[in-house]
């Protein structure tokens, strides 16, 4: 991490010198990602995208500018703070994603979308956004997106009661993890533990095991 943020915040000087908006813009993305996904400086990621965003706004790049919605409405939430804004904010980027008919991107809104759904108590309409994530998704070569979501999904449906097929949907997220060498990023790995903890008691063990064996499979 250390590194990646040092090659990016070279970049973005080296860009901001020579008054290259995009150019600039986009390793700013980068950098506000990686300080989230790490569960970094949330307050430093927030200021970077909203940056980021600014200047994807000033060239006019609605693709690039749902990205940073997305992900300004994740950081938001993950702040324990402003979750209208940060709804407002997941449900422009999910029709801008649409409208440019980015379906990888309209996933990843959707995922963000329906974790703040679940963290709002909404788990009927979460476990919908994680179905239409995961249409978009089941033919992607977006495996590690693919895996965050079976995750978040499997979450929801502990909470609704549905705990076998959530770990076998772990179980087929793991799977993809470890054939694509891709950790689950540190912001998500507490809810996911807890859930897990959950599905553990509610099943128990044996039950679990079997779960997990037929979700590998």
């Amino acid at each position: 991490f250390a590194r990646a943020r040092s090659l990016l915040t070279e970049l973005i000087e080296y860009h901001r010198t020579r008054k290259e908006p995009y150019r600039t813009a986009f390793p700013l993305y980068l950098l506000a990602l990686t300080l989230f996904l790490s569960r970094g400086d949330l307050t430093e990621s927030r200021t970077l995208v909203e940056e980021s965003h600014a200047l994807f706004r000033e060239v006019g790049n609605k693709r690039l500018m749902a990205y940073n919605l997305s992900l300004l409405g994740q950081t938001l939430l993950m702040e324990g703070q402003e979750d209208r804004k940060a709804r407002s904010l997941l449900e422009e980027s999910i029709a801008i994603m649409k409208a440019v008919k980015d379906r990888a991107g309209t996933a990843e809104a959707l995922i963000a979308l329906a974790r703040l759904a679940a963290f709002q108590g909404e788990n009927e309409f979460a476990r919908t956004c994680y179905a239409e994530s995961w249409l978009l998704l089941r033919t992607s070569t977006e495996k590690g997106l693919s895996a965050t979501c079976l995750e978040g999904w499997g979450e929801v449906l502990v909470a609704l009661g549905t705990s076998r097929l959530a770990v076998q949907l772990w179980a087929t997220a793991a799977t993809v993890r470890a054939a694509i060498l891709a950790p689950m990023p540190p912001i998500y790995r507490a809810a996911y533990v807890r859930a897990v903890a959950l599905a553990r008691k509610q099943l128990g063990e044996e039950t679990f095991q079997a779960a997990w064996s037929e979700g590998r499979n």
